[in-house]
C-alpha cells in the first residue's frame, strides 16, 4: 500500500474514532426520526433518548440543537447520570444558529365566553393552580376575590 493511500485511510479512520454527533430538534419533527437536519426529532425527551442510545460509546462530543418554534411540555423532563457525557466527551443542548425556541409548560385555554361587561370566562381542565394568563402574547389579569380570613392564618 502506498504511503498516500495509507495516510488517507488512517485520517478517515481517525475521523470516525473522534467524530462527534449532532442531533437536530424541531417542532415539526418526529421522535422516530434519526435527528438529522432533514429529519429532526420533535421533543426534548426524544433528543434525550436519542443521546442515551449513543452516549455509552461516545467517540466525540454530542450536540443537540433546537430550531425555532414552541416545544410544549406536559410533565417534567428528567435527566440523570445516564445522560452524561462518557469517555471524556461532553453533551451540549443548545439553540440552533440564531433561533429562539420557546419551551412551554402552558395549557391552552379555549372556549372563552362573555360573562358580563368586559369579563370573559372559560372552563379550565386542570387540577394545578393557574399562575398566569397570557392573551395574544401579553399578560392578562385574572379576576380576584378577597376573602375575609378567620384568625391570623387563612
Amino acid at each position: 500500500m502506498n504511503k498516500k493511500l495509507f495516510l488517507a485511510l488512517a485520517l478517515a479512520f481517525a475521523g470516525q474514532l473522534f467524530a462527534g454527533e449532532t442531533f437536530y430538534v424541531a417542532p415539526d419533527g418526529k421522535d422516530t426520526n434519526p435527528g438529522t437536519r432533514q429529519e429532526p426529532l420533535k421533543t426534548l425527551e426524544g433528543a434525550r433518548d436519542a443521546v442515551r442510545r449513543v452516549n455509552k460509546t461516545m467517540k466525540g462530543d454530542i450536540v443537540v440543537q433546537f430550531a425555532q418554534g414552541t416545544y410544549n411540555f406536559n410533565e417534567t423532563v428528567a435527566f440523570s447520570a445516564v445522560d452524561s457525557g462518557m469517555n471524556g466527551h461532553t453533551i451540549t443542548y443548545k439553540v440552533q444558529d440564531d433561533h429562539k425556541p420557546v419551551f412551554s409548560g402552558a395549557t391552552k385555554v379555549k372556549g372563552f365566553e362573555l360573562f358580563k361587561d368586559n369579563i370573559y370566562s372559560a372552563q379550565l381542565d386542570r387540577n394545578e393552580k393557574l399562575r398566569s394568563l397570557i392573551v395574544n402574547g401579553k399578560r392578562a389579569y385574572m379576576t380576584r376575590k378577597n376573602v375575609q380570613t378567620q384568625g391570623k392564618w387563612g
